[in-house]
């Protein structure tokens, strides 16, 4: 079990996911589009469908996903889109079933995910539990950051009341302290799992 007590002081969010379906034009004689979650998040914008089904691939979705994003999207040759997007496809599930894209998956928020080789369950399961500890972690960093944001627009228009004191707790100094602090720990903490799982480490955040 990997410990968590380096972020515990910071506090958990839930995330909010904000997506984007495709507009489809009404009548025709191609296929009605899914109703599921997956078709409510497609971007229908991306023309590259090999490039398409290599993320797809990466995120740990099944080859079978395809038949979505041609009902959605509506590409002018199916067969091509197809045919490219199954190659890219083959190309991001490789790559998901390593180390390095399980902890890349579990790090952006990504689910677990069942159907790459037995064999390697164990390690894959570690690897995810890294990344969905960076995540959370994340999470956390992004509360701290939109808290000093609203201490430091309440001292913009004059000083903290007692009852913001009260909401609020510590001082601005405090609260960027400990910002920096939990930041400095994320990215330590990222740069030893990327390391050990094979991965890219995480860039700086901007400065709250």
């Amino acid at each position: 079990m990997i410990s968590r007590r380096w972020f515990n002081s910071i506090g958990m969010v839930g995330l909010a996911l904000v997506v984007t379906g495709c507009t489809l034009p009404w009548g025709g004689l191609r296929p009605a589009a899914p109703t599921s979650e997956l078709s409510a998040r497609l971007d229908c914008r991306i023309s590259d469908w090999r490039l398409r089904g290599e993320t797809a691939g990466s995120r740990g979705e099944r080859s079978g996903v395809v038949e979505s994003h041609l009902a959605v999207c509506q590409p002018e040759d199916p067969e091509a889109a197809r045919i490219a997007f199954l190659e890219g496809h083959a190309q991001g599930r490789a790559y998901f079933c390593t180390p390095a894209g399980h902890y890349e998956h579990a790090r952006a928020g990504g689910r677990w995910r069942d159907g790459c080789a037995e064999a390697e369950v164990e390690l894959l399961r570690a690897a995810f539990d890294a990344g969905h500890e960076v995540h959370l972690h994340r999470e956390a960093l992004a509360t701290s950051r939109r808290r000093l944001a609203d201490i430091e627009q309440y001292l913009r228009v004059g000083q903290l009341k007692p009852r913001d004191q009260e909401r609020f707790g510590d001082t601005p100094q405090a609260e960027r302290d400990a910002y920096e602090a939990a930041q400095r720990a994320l990215y330590e903490r990222d740069a030893v799992y990327a390391d050990r799982f094979g991965a890219p480490a995480l860039t700086a955040l901007p400065a709250p």
